[in-house]
């Protein structure tokens, strides 16, 4: 019995040995496993100018008042899909006016009902139709957008021009400038004049706060797919400032992105100009826009572009039941109207498309 009892507590001793051997080769491999945090990110879609001239006004009226939601319904789902949307609006959302087209323009205020709905949340309002309304009308759009839910870039009291929102853990800057205001001077202290003194300082302030920083900029020559020596220079002088991504908004064309290597070697993408989103201009190539579908990671040392997708878009119009009608649509729903496009125009719109897609085609997994 006695031998049968050692036996017994030599196997209970071996096992307790073994058993805490083990427990300690776990705690081991535990302390030798690093667990990888996991990156945010954050899809951010920008879109170009957004103007509502008056035959798309005359279009848009209901016995009720306005409707401009279907001139956005076939991009709605890439738009609400963001995780923050942003566009350039051209002109004021002022009541106390009647809507008016060019040259000042003036939209009802349902406009801004459309473009929430279609999942747009921030709006770049720094541009030469700021004051197409006056002051008075530049602070009514302001109002009027906020009480909406859309932020405002560019413009206001100071403090308030510039936008930081926090997306998905990722706090993302907002600036935007302008190089003019259609001769007006009443009202400019409250509108963001293209100045590089001011932007170097506005973007030192911004980027203190921020981790990734994009700037605005309305400038240059209208209707020209070119890009002048100068307007390259100025976009390399605000990269080299310190910004992380800049947009241009004004020709009403689309014109071609650029990766640009900074002095402090940081990548920086231009998009020169996104051209029209929507509008009635009917000169060649102000009907074709293009959209930015910008994905950013961030980890523990940086913020940096995950994904770039650079989407053509197509501005069609056309008569039904005599009424016209006004929508953007990306190139995979040309065959839904196929109907509503003349042959010539079809191959007018795939080939400038491709020549946009080319001319802005940036792989970004190389921009390291």
């Amino acid at each position: 019995m006695k031998r049968i009892l050692s036996i017994l507590l030599a196997g209970a001793t071996l096992l307790l040995f073994l058993s805490c051997s083990g427990v300690d080769k776990l705690k081991e491999q535990d302390e030798n496993i690093t667990v990888e945090k996991p990156k945010k990110s954050a899809k951010i879609v920008m879109v170009g100018d957004v103007i509502f001239h008056k035959p798309q006004i005359n279009s848009a009226r209901t016995n009720k008042g306005y409707n401009f939601r279907p001139s956005f319904s076939e991009v709605k789902e890439i738009i609400s899909k963001a995780d923050y949307a942003v566009f350039n609006f051209e002109g004021n959302i002022n009541t106390k006016l009647p809507p008016s087209g060019y040259p000042n323009f003036n939209s009802p205020i349902e406009a801004i009902d459309a473009l929430k709905w279609a999942g747009l949340d921030a709006v770049v309002l720094a541009n030469n139709h700021s004051l197409d309304t006056g002051l008075d009308g530049l602070k009514r759009t302001l109002k009027n957008y906020s009480l909406k839910g859309i932020k405002s870039i560019g413009a206001g009291i100071p403090k308030d021009r510039e936008l930081i929102v926090d997306v998905n853990g990722i706090n993302i800057g907002f600036l935007a400038y302008t190089q003019f205001i259609n001769g007006r001077s009443s009202g400019l202290g409250f509108v963001n004049i293209l100045d590089l003194k001011t932007i170097e300082e506005d973007i030192k302030s911004i980027k203190s706060k921020c981790d990734f920083c994009i700037v605005y900029l309305h400038y240059g020559k209208e209707y020209m797919r070119d890009i002048s020596v100068k307007e390259r220079e100025l976009f390399r002088k605000i990269a080299d400032l310190g910004a992380d991504y800049i947009v241009g908004n004004h020709p009403h064309v689309v014109r071609e992105s650029e990766a640009y290597k900074t002095k402090d070697g940081r990548w920086v993408i231009f998009n020169y100009s996104l051209g029209n989103f929507i509008s009635n201009q009917k000169d060649k190539y102000t009907d074709i826009g293009l959209m930015v579908d910008l994905t950013l990671e961030k980890d523990d040392n940086r913020t940096y572009i995950k994904a770039l997708e650079l989407i053509p878009v197509y501005r069609l119009k056309f008569y039904e039941k005599g009424r016209l009608n006004v929508k953007v649509i990306t190139l995979d729903k040309l065959d839904k109207y196929k109907d509503k496009i003349k042959n010539e125009d079809l191959k007018y719109i795939l080939e400038v498309s491709k020549e946009i897609s080319n001319k802005n085609s940036i792989e970004v997994s190389n921009l390291k």
